[in-house]
């Protein structure tokens, strides 16, 4: 019954393992896409008119402060950007979500709070014609003397 036993549990940590590092090479070898292309939209003539070309940007969303992959030590963190003008800009963490608009210029500036450890900040900007720019930013709080 003890022999048993414990080649159950011996079975069992390979099999998780095997499984656990299967779905880590996975994850490693499939990164989630970046969407940061143009959209180009062109209408095509119709019976010999000239129809007009529509282009539709993206926004942009570029985050000044703080930098990817940051170490700080104050649980508050400000977080400035610019983006297109009177978007709305959500930040998303575990814990928490933000919600503030940017200004005639597209300029941004808010402070949220970090846990310890590393926190995972993913802003999204979402312009006055529903286009939709996601960033995420990875910032590690911590008190330890650096």
């Amino acid at each position: 019954m003890f022999k048993e036993l414990i080649l159950a549990i011996i079975f069992g940590g390979l099999i998780g393992f095997g499984a656990t590092g299967t779905f880590i090479a996975f994850k490693k070898k499939n990164p989630p896409p970046i969407n940061n292309s143009t959209t180009q939209i062109t209408e095509t003539p119709i019976q010999n008119q000239t129809a007009p070309t529509i282009t539709a940007t993206q926004n942009s969303l570029n985050i000044f402060q703080p930098q990817n992959e940051s170490v700080v030590s104050d649980s508050k963190l400000n977080i400035k950007g610019q983006t297109d003008n009177s978007a709305i800009i959500i930040i998303t963490t575990v814990d928490s979500s933000y919600s503030i608009t940017a200004d005639s210029s597209g300029n941004f500036d808010t402070t949220i709070n970090l846990n310890p450890g590393i926190n995972s900040l993913k802003i999204t900007s979402i312009s006055e014609t529903d286009i939709e720019n996601n960033v995420e930013l990875f910032v590690t709080y911590t008190t330890a003397k650096i």
